[in-house]
């Protein structure tokens, strides 16, 4: 994705945008974490693999009333501010789709997502950890893949490549160099990898016993990145993908996609 015409730059902006909002929300949701972990709730007390979908967004409302005065103040302002954030993130994410129907030459009968997303979108959706989001945003900061000549070459432009101390290279810390957005989001994509595929899984176990979590998931961000390297220029899915995640994430898309039709009306950004 190169940003040529106004379209894609248009695209591109809102990508940003939405990432920008979505790592903010991110830090707040880190915030509630660590009130929660001052007091002994069991797990939390909640047990769902979401603690901020509806159902755990409720049991937090619910324990506001059993902590200390100020962390009641401090836990109902910071859920305030989920609520406002998760509300622009789904208007901003409606305003992405729309704009992406734009870039693509459609016609009157294009009606699934498939129909609006590009072939290097669909490639990198096989791979697990990747969504429409991030997909979106590393083809908007990397351009054309061509013009890296090798996978280490992106990895170096991302910031991701091992720190090197004198003549030692010190494996699973990045340099931070290079675009810190599509850097924040390809390590947010390494959590969502190591959760649900095995393989990541085994590779995130294998550093982390070595060097430790935070370390271990730079390893495995750097990894997608060289992954998705190669899938874009070979044009190839992803080989360890399953089939019914990646049709997850297109009846997911395909949800917003209708809510962005054009005759239903535009969603306030």
């Amino acid at each position: 994705m190169i940003e040529d015409a106004p379209e894609v730059r248009t695209l591109c902006e809102l990508v940003r945008y939405r990432t920008e909002l979505v790592k903010d929300l991110t830090q707040i949701e880190n915030r509630i974490h660590l009130i929660c972990d001052k007091y002994e709730f069991p797990k939390y007390g909640y047990t769902d693999t979401d603690l901020f979908g509806k159902g755990g967004l409720h049991w937090l409302e619910g324990i506001v009333l059993s902590l200390d005065p100020g962390d009641q103040y401090i836990m109902r302002s910071e859920l305030d501010r989920v609520y406002s954030y998760n509300t622009l993130i789904e208007a901003v994410s409606l305003k992405i789709v729309q704009q992406a129907v734009k870039t693509e030459p459609l016609n009157s009968a294009c009606s699934t997502c498939e129909d609006v997303l590009s072939e290097d979108v669909k490639t990198l959706l096989t791979l697990i950890g990747v969504d429409y989001f991030t997909a979106l945003l590393f083809l908007c900061e990397i351009g054309d893949i061509n013009r890296f000549q090798s996978a280490s070459k992106l990895t170096s432009w991302l910031g991701l490549i091992p720190h090197q101390s004198g003549d030692a290279l010190h494996h699973g810390k990045s340099t931070k160099k290079g675009p810190p957005l599509v850097r924040w989001a390809l390590i947010e994509a390494a959590h969502a990898a190591v959760r649900f595929d095995p393989h990541w899984e085994a590779q995130f176990n294998r550093i982390s016993a070595r060097r430790g979590k935070q370390r271990a998931y730079v390893a495995v961000a750097r990894e997608l990145a060289v992954t998705m390297y190669y899938m874009l220029k070979n044009n190839e899915p992803y080989r360890f993908g399953r089939e019914k995640i990646y049709t997850k994430k297109l009846k997911k898309l395909n949800r917003l996609l209708k809510r962005a039709q054009p005759d239903q009306g535009e969603a306030p950004v």
